[in-house]
């Protein structure tokens, strides 16, 4: 389905649905010599969606498709923009939201300590990230 869902054009509603299927495949693939490849892919179809409608779904899918591609500044920059959003979002919400939140974000650090550190990162932005979802976790205990 792949062509098809390449077809959908950008004003089809569904055309981020699209989008979202012919990344989440390329995420998944499991052999090795084609994994980097169609993270890359998977990438490079999820940039101009972001653009035009970032959303937290296409952030951890970007996320996915980094560690596929073995793409740890990819990553950073997607768990970036995946914790802000999820931040800011617990922030406005209930108690209740922001105590699962706290563990949602202690997930994030885990693996971004697991594969941000990998060759390829810059080592002043990965501490950068970090330390911003460190904070956010201790500012979701505080409201």
């Amino acid at each position: 389905l792949d062509r098809v869902l390449a077809q959908v054009r950008w004003t089809d509603p569904w055309k981020y649905d699209a989008i979202h299927a012919r990344a989440d495949w390329r995420s998944r693939v499991s052999t090795p010599t084609e994994r980097e490849r169609l993270g890359d892919e998977g990438i490079a179809l999820l940039e101009p969606a972001l653009v035009v409608n970032p959303t937290l779904s296409l952030s951890a899918l970007r996320a996915r498709c980094a560690i596929a591609a073995g793409r740890p500044d990819v990553l950073v920059e997607s768990l970036w923009t995946f914790g802000q959003g999820t931040f800011i979002t617990a922030m406005n919400g209930p108690k209740a939201q922001r105590e699962s939140v706290r563990k949602d974000l202690e997930n994030v650090i885990s693996l971004l300590d697991r594969e941000g550190k990998k060759a390829g990162a810059d080592p002043a932005r990965f501490e950068e990230v970090r330390t911003h979802m460190v904070n956010a976790i201790s500012r979701l205990g505080d409201s």
